[in-house]
């Protein structure tokens, strides 16, 4: 708990000593594959994603992430929860590859069990919009822009500041994309 508390105040290394604390507590009293174990193994993990710790942090969020599936099934939130924070780990890492097959995961158990317009669904197209644009997949992330700003705008309003915040994104995408091809028709 006080864990959790140190996180939301952006204490990153004081909460990493208490998420250690609490779980070797809940391992003890709980066992290893308690959902409120599970819950401290990933907030370990963005304790040291959020120092840059991200191997560690990687290693935490795979545990927290086998755990969850396990016990709790692949489409329950605490899972798909450690699924993205595994893909961001491993983004972070520069494990472009690897990051895009968890965001996929995550996106298409959020799909069914939140929806399309759910904002954590949407965050999650975004983070693989980034990651895909990275790869230099323009396409894929073209119609991933394009399908969180249609489900943006359908589920929170053309007004809602994330959906604002996605078609500006695309702009820039379009843009970036449009020069690129004017980089190679110049170079031809």
């Amino acid at each position: 708990m006080l864990g959790e508390t140190l996180l939301d105040l952006k204490k990153y290394e004081e909460a990493e000593v208490m998420c250690r604390r609490a779980l070797a507590g809940r391992e003890r009293t709980l066992g290893l594959l308690h959902r409120d174990t599970l819950l401290s193994v990933n907030n370990l993990g963005v304790a040291l994603c959020n120092q840059k710790k991200y191997y560690e942090a990687e290693v935490m969020y795979r545990r927290a992430f086998v755990g969850a599936e396990e016990t709790l099934g692949l489409d329950h939130r605490d899972t798909l929860l450690c699924i993205y924070n595994l893909a961001g780990a491993l983004r972070k890492q520069r494990n472009y590859h690897e990051a895009e097959m968890m965001y996929w995961r995550a996106l298409a158990g959020q799909g069914k069990s939140l929806g399309p317009g759910h904002p954590h669904t949407l965050r999650t197209t975004i983070k693989l919009v980034a990651v895909l644009h990275t790869q230099r997949k323009y396409n894929a992330a073209e119609i991933m822009y394009r399908r969180a700003v249609t489900e943006g705008e359908k589920a929170l309003g053309p007004h809602y500041r994330a959906a604002l915040n996605n078609s500006n994104f695309l702009a820039m995408f379009l843009h970036a994309r449009e020069s690129n091809a004017l980089d190679k028709v110049s170079l031809s």
